[in-house]
């Protein structure tokens, strides 16, 4: 009975149609792909009564999806609907699903939507004013919508799914990296909850498992309280385990949120205001050294927040942002008057590994001063991951006083004036199969053909849509919704194609990506702030800015921490203000957002997936270079990209030598070496960022061929 109640079958429909029905028809046809799945024969049951009801009719077909759409007219005699039938059974099912094509139907003809209710290509909005019935065959649905629909245009849902259609929820393939602090990850032992099925991951930490959305998995090792998961649509899940079962997965954040630092890279010039600049230093002068002591470690002691010394109390030993590598050296690296002393290792894995500092004299002491975060590694590079302590001498600031300088940067870093290539071309077996091809026509059947075989290649669809965009940009947006309607979609394919619909500047594809990632993966913040720029992109300024102040200051979704991209929707907002200010309400808005940022080039990367490995090489125009790295070396880093979700950075050039920088990436692979997928990094350098006279240049590097080396984006200070 509650079957019944909840759907109205097409018999009761048939029956229920008034003898005067009209006898011009339409029938919309989705032809997007997962339509694919739709089960004809119910289909063409329900037109075989239909048409043997109303035996004389003339009859238009639109076979529709988000790109495309045909007309085609018939005129049915005596019942005979084979034409009809013979040509929707012919169909190909391919992009996304729009409504649009349909507003066009008159009023006058009762319309048939075929459809499963997906729709993911944002449009105007369907409106119908004649007959409608709203048709699903579909066993995955999108139901709400669907039923909005029917509703929305006083029209009437005819679901043609029963019970024989109704099984079990359609299982996944969950993958991902465990993490675990004091065991190795493969003394782990995964387990789907209420099943005999485990797996152990391999000595990297992967693991592939089979369950379905809902279920729970239990990540549990010998020593270790049981970590439980319940697995929703997002299939790929990192765990991180400290000792005690603790599982390092949400932060909830409460209360007022304050700046972190870490968030800001500056890339050389001067500090004009450390708050706004997000350089993270603390500093000390000689009359706060206490000379009482004998070594520059107790005097010292107790000046600087969050900096730690190791078990000889010794300043070589200093752990300025907590333990944060399992592979490298925590210890902090110490310059004195510009030069690299030699380092203690926190790794106790070398002879000799610490190198004392007691042979400084605190009476000598000029200045000392500490440096965390990215304002270490842009000064010195990969070697200051750990953080940064300079020492001042009194004899080395005299002579900076007397004319003497030294730039106290990282030595043996001159770059060797090579300028880098910038790579555009690779070849993949499925393109050059596609190149063999003499017409469009032909490679987009090829296309059709061989998608079967790629379909798990998660840049496939990203790849050839790029392969049409010269010869047909329509076709090239098509395949690209292909992406959206496939539901096991992961989250790196969708960012690789918004990065590139952004690059391009089309803003309706980007929009679309941007909504479909938000849907699926609310839990990862970078999808508010993708969203909130392709708002932007389409001129929904206002919409934008809301969510944008809301990362800001953590309304939008208080269970999640927003802190790494606070600094960067800060700057949005700014460029917002500066550029659309009549159209926005400022009202809510905080003084410091109503100034345009002052920097001669913002530079941001945005890449398509956490587990990408890559460097950045910044040679400023005195040809001095240093290295920003992301890879595990960085453990900090990398779990903050996976547990809170964001794959963002952004970099300020201000102040300091004026000419031409270089910036070249180099790809190092996966950290899942098993995974040969490519990772899209995506360049946008702004000059004038938020001004009238502003000017920007982006585009998207696909990585793909580990140690190669190109020129990522050329800046010009002036």
């Amino acid at each position: 009975m509650a079957l019944l109640k909840k759907f109205v079958l097409p018999f009761c429909f048939l029956c229920s149609l008034p003898l005067f029905a009209q006898t011009q028809v339409t029938i919309g046809w989705d032809t997007s792909l997962s339509m694919n799945d739709r089960n004809i024969q119910k289909e063409f049951d329900f037109l075989d009564k239909y048409f043997g009801k109303y035996t004389e009719a003339q009859v238009t077909v639109i076979e529709f999806n988000n790109t495309n759409s045909t007309n085609r007219n018939y005129e049915i005699n005596g019942g005979d609907w084979g034409i009809v039938k013979a040509a929707l059974a012919t169909s190909d099912y391919d992009g996304g699903t729009s409504y649009q094509s349909l507003n066009s139907v008159p009023a006058t003809h009762t319309l048939l939507l075929f459809t499963d209710g997906k729709e993911n290509a944002l449009s105007d909005g369907f409106k119908r004013s004649g007959n409608l019935y709203v048709v699903n065959s579909n066993r995955s649905n999108d139901a709400e919508n669907l039923k909005y629909l029917a509703l929305a245009n006083k029209g009437r849902l005819i679901s043609l799914v029963g019970p024989e259609d109704t099984t079990r929820a359609q299982k996944l393939i969950y993958s991902g990296n465990v993490y675990a602090e004091d065991v190795a990850a493969s003394d782990v032992v995964i387990k789907l909850k209420g099943s005999g099925l485990s797996v152990v991951p391999d000595a990297d930490g992967n693991y592939k498992i089979e369950a379905v959305p809902g279920e729970v998995l239990i990540f549990q090792a010998g020593g270790m309280s049981p970590v439980e998961k319940v697995l929703d649509e997002n299939n790929t899940l990192n765990v991180f385990i400290k000792s005690g079962g603790i599982e390092l997965d949400q932060v909830v954040v409460t209360g007022d949120k304050k700046r972190d630092p870490d968030n800001k890279a500056i890339v050389g010039g001067v500090i004009k205001d450390k708050r706004m600049q997000g350089f993270a230093t603390s500093k000390i002068g000689d009359k706060d050294i206490n000379t009482i002591q004998s070594t520059v470690s107790d005097a010292t002691e107790g000046k600087f927040s969050g900096v730690s010394r190791g078990t000889n109390q010794d300043l070589s030993q200093s752990v300025i942002r907590g333990s944060n590598s399992i592979f490298g050296n925590n210890y902090a690296l110490i310059i004195i008057d510009g030069a690299p002393v030699a380092r203690s290792n926190s790794g106790g894995r070398v002879q000799n590994g610490l190198q004392l500092t007691d042979f400084i004299d605190p009476n000598n002491i000029a200045e000392v001063e500490v440096l965390k975060g990215y304002a270490a590694t842009n000064r010195y590079g990969s070697e200051g991951s750990g953080g940064v302590i300079l020492i001042t001498t009194k004899l080395a600031a005299s002579r900076a006083a007397a004319g003497a300088k030294d730039d106290g940067r990282l030595k043996n870093n001159i770059y060797d004036g090579k300028v880098l290539a910038t790579n555009t071309s690779f070849e993949t077996p499925y393109l050059n199969r596609l190149k063999t091809q003499n017409t469009v026509k032909e490679a987009y059947d090829l296309y059709l053909q061989q998608r079967g075989s790629y379909w798990n290649d998660e840049v496939y669809l990203i790849d050839v849509s790029d392969y049409f965009r010269s010869a047909n940009a329509s076709l090239s947006n098509q395949i690209a919704y292909n992406l959206l309607e496939t539901d096991n979609s992961s989250i790196a394919a969708l960012r690789g194609l918004y990065l590139k619909a952004m690059s391009r500047n089309d803003a309706s594809l980007a929009l679309d990506v941007a909504n479909v990632m938000f849907d699926r993966f609310p839990q990862r913040t970078q999808t508010y702030l993708d969203l909130a720029l392709a708002y932007v992109a389409n001129g929904d300024y206002q919409l934008g800015l809301d969510i944008l102040t809301g990362i800001e200051n953590g309304n939008i979704n208080p269970n999640l921490d927003f802190n790494g991209l606070v600094n960067i929707a800060d700057n949005e907002i700014k460029h917002l203000v500066g550029k659309h200010r009549d159209k926005l309400d400022l009202s809510k808005l905080k003084v410091q957002h109503l100034t345009a940022p002052d920097m001669d080039a913002r530079i941001i990367f945005d890449w398509s997936k956490t587990t990408g490995e890559f460097e950045l090489q910044f040679v400023n125009p005195a040809k001095r270079f240093f290295t920003w790295e992301h890879n595990p070396k960085d453990e900090k880093r990398i779990k903050d990209e996976l547990l809170k979700g964001y794959n963002q950075e952004e970099f300020e050039i201000n102040g300091g030598d004026k000419g031409q920088w270089l910036i070249n990436v180099k790809y190092l692979g996966n950290m899942d070496k098993a995974d040969t997928a490519p990772t899209f990094l995506k360049c946008t350098v702004y000059y004038n960022y938020g001004r009238a006279n502003e000017r920007k240049e982006q585009k998207v590097i696909r990585l793909h061929q580990i140690g190669r080396e190109e020129q990522a984006l050329r800046v010009l200070t002036q």
